[in-house]
């Protein structure tokens, strides 16, 4: 991202959280610029966005500050991934094969009890090797996407900061 899109995209985000002010849609915890003046006690999940690279694709967690996540991956050919708790979860997004990418000491609403995570829960896309993004669970400290893909090789996820994110690439 560039700069000027930075810049841009931060802008448009405080216009447009200052227009939720000015009806009075936001937390009593907002401040006059719009921005929350909420907290995380874990490090909180923003969103998910995704791009198509000429080998690979690209999933960006992007996070709040704090401590980075500790971030584990199992691959699956059923969509179908037992978590800590025992109850299946479905990847709804239909894929050729799915991958579980689960955040630990993570949450995606703040101390407050309000949402922090702004994607859909389900998110389609058409990329060559991702099809879809799901926001699986959260409970617990523990945040889990599935991800649907067509054919891939291999994966890498890897963590960055300034601002903090998770980011998943799946090679073609």
């Amino acid at each position: 991202m560039t700069a000027i899109s930075r810049a841009r995209r931060v802008a448009v985000t405080a216009a447009a959280a200052v227009s939720i002010a000015l009806v009075g849609l936001l937390p009593a915890t907002a401040s006059a610029a719009g921005a929350t003046t909420s907290t995380c006690s874990s490090i909180c999940v923003l969103d998910a966005r995704t791009g198509a690279h000429p080998d690979y694709d690209r999933l960006v967690l992007d996070l709040s500050s704090g401590t980075l996540p500790t971030v584990t991956a199992a691959a699956s050919t059923t969509g179908v991934f037992y978590p800590a708790s025992d109850k299946a979860v479905q990847v709804d997004i239909p894929g050729q094969s799915y991958l579980f990418v689960t955040l630990g000491s993570a949450a995606t609403y703040d101390d407050q009890g309000h949402d922090t995570y702004t994607s859909p829960h389900t998110l389609p896309v058409a990329l060559p090797s991702l099809k879809g993004v799901e926001l699986d669970y959260a409970y617990e400290g523990e945040v889990q996407f599935g991800l649907s893909l067509d054919s891939y090789s291999h994966y890498a996820v890897s963590h960055l900061t300034g601002p903090n994110r998770v980011i998943v690439d799946l090679y073609h």
